[in-house]
């Protein structure tokens, strides 16, 4: 089934007054044949809801890849009723309008990097009473490669985290408590819909931080562990780039000469000087 029986379906729920549907981010993109979220795909996706007078909660773009999103009638998102004059026809995921018809506003993109998308984000923390003892704290951070442990009493309620470093404190000031309570630093906490950026003086400072989601429950802790993991996702695709670029650079001079070089330069660019196939650059060329 396309995306428009899916919302056709969910529509005709939704307005009976049943319950939305739930689905995962990614069962959700492949209803339009996608796997990521690129800016072509979201851009698609939007245009797709607006004219079906729908949103997702939370916003699909920002949730994390594997979390459940519902849907819900959006009045300020329902499409507009075309008159005669107008026509209104999906190509390559996009809206075209014709001349004389009445604007329509493009859906926005949201261009934030938000922790919302990590897994980490989305995983429940491990945690503790503050009434346990420093034996069981222990034994649960050894266990699972801890440096710290959330202390709370609910998913909402957070009293604040005990580390290796909290505890080597306490204990070297001569706190001979065996308590959790008299153990434990202040939490360091962060919203889902924070911005990755803002999330990483404090990990840097602390070593991690707590994830608090839009129904006020933590969500997950992210450690300097997950940073690092996630810096490399985002910049390894870049790298390698780079380094296909430099391999090629690389054979292009072995193989042309200088004339050669210079022949392959863009006609418009008269005035660049090439002494070598590092003044050439790749380009993409659009008829």
């Amino acid at each position: 089934m396309n995306y428009k029986d899916q919302f056709a379906s969910i529509t005709g729920e939704l307005a009976a007054g049943k319950p939305a549907a739930r689905v995962t981010v990614k069962e959700f993109l492949s209803w339009f044949g996608a796997q990521r979220r690129g800016y072509e795909i979201v851009r698609r996706i939007r245009s797709a809801l607006r004219r079906s007078g729908l949103a997702t909660e939370p916003d699909f773009e920002s949730a994390f890849i594997d979390s459940e999103i519902t849907f819900r009638l959006s009045a300020n998102l329902s499409s507009p009723k075309p008159s005669s004059a107008t026509a209104i026809e999906p190509i390559s995921g996009s809206l075209t309008i014709s001349a004389g018809s009445p604007t329509v506003a493009a859906p926005q993109s949201d261009p934030t990097y938000r922790i919302s998308k990590l897994k980490a984000a989305n995983t429940k923390p491990v945690f503790i009473a503050p009434t346990a003892s420093l034996g069981e704290a222990a034994t649960i951070m050894l266990t699972n490669h801890f440096s710290q442990l959330p202390v709370m009493t609910s998913e909402r309620d957070v009293k604040g985290v005990i580390s290796w470093q909290s505890i080597g404190t306490r204990l070297s000031m001569g706190k001979g408590t065996t308590f959790v309570k008299d153990l434990m630093d202040s939490a360091q906490e962060i919203r889902a819909e924070s911005s990755l950026f803002q999330a990483i003086p404090m990990i840097v400072e602390h070593q991690y931080v707590l994830v608090r989601g839009t129904e006020n429950r933590i969500t997950g802790i992210l450690t300097s562990s997950d940073l690092n993991i996630q810096f490399q996702q985002l910049a390894e695709p870049f790298l390698q780039l780079g380094e296909i670029e430099n391999q090629v650079r690389q054979i292009i001079g072995e193989k042309l000469s200088l004339a050669e070089l210079a022949a392959a330069r863009d006609p418009s660019d008269h005035a660049r000087a090439i002494e070598s196939v590092s003044d050439l650059s790749f380009v993409h060329q659009v008829s």
